[in-house]
């Protein structure tokens, strides 16, 4: 059996949780409660392993602009990887709506199930999610609350807040 562990930052936007399962990332997660897993999940291998990755999320709750490790996604339904991996391609300080990444990946009418996959992405911000938002550029749907959508988004920002 692989020890299940957590590490917690401490961040100025509030407390990251990050969930290990021997040398596979399982999930972060944000805020002070408990929250049930977004989905079914065995866990992605992470380029680099724990260290590395935990140096990384460190950096980039502190303002840092860095490329996050390689995923493998492989055991998520080839629609979820290929959302996320279509996510992960939206640059630091954009954003597109479900629809853009629907068009992308094909699917002209397929923005709800876009926010669907998002919905269940276990990885923010390796798989930044709350850069989507809707056709109109308003801030919708983040697991974790608008709060930490819109704070995430301003860290990323370098003049400041988007929002």
């Amino acid at each position: 059996m692989t020890p299940h562990r957590t590490t917690v930052l401490k961040t100025e936007l509030g407390t990251v949780y990050v969930d290990w399962n021997g040398c596979k990332l399982e999930e972060i997660r944000f805020g002070e409660e408990d929250r049930q897993p977004t989905c079914q999940m065995t866990g992605a291998r992470v380029s680099g392993g724990e260290e590395e990755t935990m140096d990384l999320l460190e950096r980039y709750f502190q303002g840092e602009r860095l490329e996050f490790p390689v995923l493998d996604l492989s055991c998520f339904t080839p629609f979820q990887q290929d959302v996320w991996q279509t996510v992960r391609s939206i640059p630091y300080g954009r954003t597109e709506s479900y629809g853009g990444i629907a068009k992308r990946l094909g699917r002209p009418y397929g923005a709800r199930a876009v926010g669907a996959a998002l919905g269940q992405n276990p990885f923010p911000p390796l798989v930044p999610c709350h850069r989507v938002v809707s056709t109109s550029g308003d801030l919708t749907g983040f697991a974790y609350g608008l709060g930490w959508k819109r704070a995430l988004l301003d860290l990323e920002q370098p003049q400041g807040n988007l929002f």
